[in-house]
């Protein structure tokens, strides 16, 4: 069964170490295509259903309640497409229903795959909280026990194709920081050095934009 690696937590130890309100932990999740099912591999092998991406989805969340952190973020492809909605509604439920219980706040961008399916379904969860819908950038904090440990600058695919780079207009128009001392992070989903209809974008724009790392 595929377990999260510790390093994919991010610290936000900037904050601690300034003083401030923030330092923190999350949890970032990324292209998770809940409603596929794995391929290529004999149907009759043993612990099969274990490597669905609804079985790491779970992992994943316990992972989180296990570690104590603040927030987890998915950047992205949360699920397949449109038509493997109802699919992966019951596994998204339950994931975000387990956060909640344990006091840990979910957020998400929208990807290219996800574009109408997971807006639909967040409308029918409570604690699920899409981050830059419609395309445009959106700036949240990550609250956790009555303190602000990140901030979080998102955007969201507002349709399936997205052939220019998200990132021209927050190169533009910088995020202004509100709280000093809390890491303001990126979310993006998107197509890294690439050229294609997915979102594209440069390393080089990722660097010219005035946050502490991206997700």
């Amino acid at each position: 069964m595929w377990t999260p690696d510790r390093d994919a937590l991010y610290s936000s130890l900037m904050g601690s170490k300034l003083g401030s309100s923030g330092g923190g932990k999350l949890l970032a999740i990324g292209d998770m295509h809940l409603g596929i099912h794995p391929s290529g591999v004999p149907a009759d092998l043993p612990g099969l259903d274990k490597l669905t991406p609804a079985a790491a989805l779970k992992a994943a969340i316990a992972f989180a309640i296990d570690e104590g952190v603040d927030g987890v973020l998915f950047a992205g492809d949360l699920v397949e497409n449109m038509n493997a909605r109802f699919e992966a509604l019951r596994p998204l439920e339950l994931a975000v229903a387990n956060l909640k219980a344990a006091g840990i706040g979910v957020w998400a961008v929208v990807g290219n795959h996800d574009a109408d399916a997971l807006p639909a379904l967040a409308a029918t969860l409570d604690g699920l909280k899409l981050i830059g819908l419609g395309g445009e950038w959106e700036v949240v904090p990550i609250e956790s026990q009555g303190r602000t440990v990140a901030t979080i600058c998102g955007w969201s695919f507002p349709n399936r194709h997205h052939n220019s780079s998200p990132l021209a207009e927050l190169i533009r128009n910088p995020p202004t920081r509100t709280n000093k001392g809390v890491p303001m992070l990126g979310l993006l989903h998107g197509d890294l050095n690439g050229s294609g209809p997915y979102a594209p974008f440069r390393r080089t724009e990722l660097d010219s934009v005035p946050l502490d790392g991206w997700l």
